[in-house]
């Protein structure tokens, strides 16, 4: 009777509750105290569920939590296409999604080293010296990437990630250019670094959405992690650009 008790509470609470807020309350201490519940106190339960879950969601900016994470990975994609390096996020992403078809051929695409050839129209070439920047640079990037993956990215209300890409987009898109400079034979060039640059702007500037209302001191050591790795970004791209102006140098 216990058995089918809570196997009919179990289904009771799914019945009441989508799979947004199923998410949030999918711990095993969950499962085991809804068991025994009356039809009444499963009522109430889960609409008290319900209220906190929905107060919690606001407090932790889950969707401007799901902004800064498109912006990053956006980011991070674009240097490893600037500098013709393997998106490792990409082949963990998918795999993390069970996609592995998907993974294969993604992974395939991204491999060829042509990639920015197709944007630009020529190769980008750099120095050992800045490859191991690179390196460097992408190493940590990674990191940051997955770690906020791992503790940052909650489920949306809302099924609408497109629709939160699209405002990040709108404001990186409406930054002034942080590097300008008028040259018809490296225009594409320019507007692929600009874009970088949006972008790390963006992720410099909104920092502060990282910290939430239940790991104070974590969120702390990442966003010292986060902000080290955005200047190295940022003296990367300083060291580009430097490259490019050298010819102009009067």
């Amino acid at each position: 009777m216990r058995k089918i008790k809570s196997e009919r509470n179990a289904k009771k609470i799914k019945n009441s509750m989508n799979d947004f807020y199923m998410y949030y309350i999918r711990h095993p201490k969950f499962t085991a105290f809804f068991k025994n519940l009356s039809n009444k106190e499963l009522e109430r339960m889960s609409d008290r569920i319900k209220l906190v879950v929905d107060d919690m969601y606001i407090k932790m900016r889950v969707e401007e939590k799901y902004m800064y994470w498109n912006n990053l990975s956006t980011l991070y994609d674009l240097l490893c296409g600037y500098f013709n390096k393997k998106n490792r996020f990409l082949e963990l992403l998918h795999k993390r999604l069970g996609e592995e078809e998907k993974v294969n051929e993604a992974i395939e695409e991204k491999k060829r080293l042509d990639i920015i050839k197709n944007v630009l129209g020529y190769e980008t070439a750099f120095s050992k010296e800045i490859y191991d920047k690179v390196d460097d640079c992408l190493y940590w990037f990674y990191i940051c990437i997955n770690r906020y993956l791992d503790y940052y990215h909650g489920r949306l209300k809302k099924d609408n990630p497109s629709d939160l890409a699209k405002i990040v987009d709108k404001i990186v898109t409406d930054y002034d250019l942080q590097y300008i400079r008028d040259e018809e034979g490296i225009n594409r060039e320019i507007n692929y670094i600009n874009n970088i640059l949006s972008r790390l702007k963006y992720a410099k500037e909104n920092t502060d959405v990282i910290f939430s209302i239940m790991c104070i001191d974590y969120d702390k050591k990442y966003k010292r992690m986060l902000k080290g790795t955005l200047t190295r970004v940022e003296k990367l791209m300083d060291i580009i650009i430097s490259e490019i102006e050298k010819p102009y140098a009067a």
